[in-house]
Formats: structure tokens, sequence, C-alpha cells
């Protein structure tokens, strides 16, 4: 219904057009409870995060990381973390986040 009536936005403004009856009803008595849901899940964009977004950045300790792989024998996985200490180490691939 979302993509016949072109969004929710849509949907919701033409109701009436719902040609289920029984869909149109539960559409209409859920109306307050479907805006509420979609205000509740709208991204704030403006807000201010309490840690600057540079703070967030992983920095990978590699050689411990590489040690304690080692000595618990990941090996699979201690290829992957070599792998990238090396694209680091070459400057291919900056911090993570």
């Amino acid at each position: 219904m979302v993509r016949e009536f072109g969004g929710l936005d849509a949907l919701l403004a033409k109701i009436d057009k719902v040609k289920n009856l029984r869909t149109r009803e539960k559409l209409t008595n859920a109306r307050e409870q479907i805006l509420q849901n979609r205000k509740m899940v709208a991204l704030d964009c403006d807000m201010q995060l309490p840690v600057a977004i540079d703070d967030l950045r992983i920095k990978p300790d590699y050689p411990a990381l590489i040690a304690a792989l080692e000595k618990c024998e990941f090996k699979s996985l201690l290829q992957e973390v070599r792998e990238e200490a090396a694209k680091i180490g070459a400057g291919v691939q900056g911090n993570l986040l």
C-alpha cells in the first residue's frame, strides 16, 4: 500500500481510498499510533553528541592484539588482523569507525 500510494504520508492522507474496508478501518484506528511510532524512530540529525566523533574512532593496538591472538591460536583471525595491520602500515586504511 505504501508503494501504491507513494509513501506513508500519502497513504494516511488518502485512507478513504483504501479498497479493503477492514484494512481501511485498521489504518484509521491506528493512525495516531502510526504517527507516534514514526516520530519515535526519526533520527535527530541536529543533536549534539556528548563526545566528538573523532574520539569514537577505534585505534587498535595491533602488536598487543596479534600477540593475544597468537597466544589463543586464533589462526584465521590472526591472519586477518596481520593483513589489516600491514595495510595500516602501508597507509592504505585509516582508523576504523
